[in-house]
């Protein structure tokens, strides 16, 4: 009978496959076998480069993971970049890493990004508006430009006198038109 026996190392906290180690038979009982901590004698399985091998005490197994190291992590309560992951267990339930889009929400459910409907459709809606906010800024307030149009149509068709405006509408259109009328073109 061999006094020694392969086993497989893992690490203490990640699990991850470390190497192979040595169970050695008692010298005095020759019935027990002393293994190293963190030991199995199940091998792992194959892995390709970028994964690795995951130990999994309740379930007396390996598994294959691609390895997560050296990636990008977010977090998905706030969606903010979280830093890369140097240990895998950096990638615990707040993280994730994929990363997510504006409308994301993290699905605890299924420990992925889904699109939140709501915030979307009401952003959807809103774009229009915005553009149209943003088109009125950018064209040198056109609608007051557009008032003053109008209303020197309305005069010159005779609907209604200067003098008939309110005194305010006067003096605004009055001062409007002073300004128009300096600007070179």
């Amino acid at each position: 009978m061999k006094s020694t026996k392969q086993v497989y190392l893992y690490d203490e906290k990640t699990k991850i496959y470390i190497g192979q180690g040595v169970a050695k038979l008692c010298p005095i009982t020759k019935a027990v076998w002393h293994y190293p901590a963190n030991s199995t004698i199940i091998a792992p399985p194959e892995s390709m480069v970028g994964e690795i091998c995951i130990f999994s005490d309740e379930e007396e197994s390996w598994s294959v993971i691609s390895d997560p190291r050296g990636k990008d992590r977010y977090n998905v309560m706030t969606k903010e970049y979280a830093g890369i992951v140097n240990d895998i267990s950096d990638l615990d339930d707040e993280y994730t890493l994929d990363k997510p889009n504006e409308f994301d929400v993290w699905d605890k459910k299924f420990k992925k990004w889904k699109v939140d409907q709501v915030a979307f459709n009401t952003a959807k809606a809103k774009k229009p508006l915005e553009d149209w906010q943003r088109k009125m800024q950018e064209s040198d307030n056109s609608l007051p430009r557009i008032a003053e149009d109008l209303m020197d149509i309305i005069i010159s068709k005779g609907l209604v006198t200067k003098e008939e405006l309110p005194a305010k509408v006067r003096l605004d259109y009055d001062n409007k038109k002073k300004i128009r009328a300096e600007k070179p073109k």
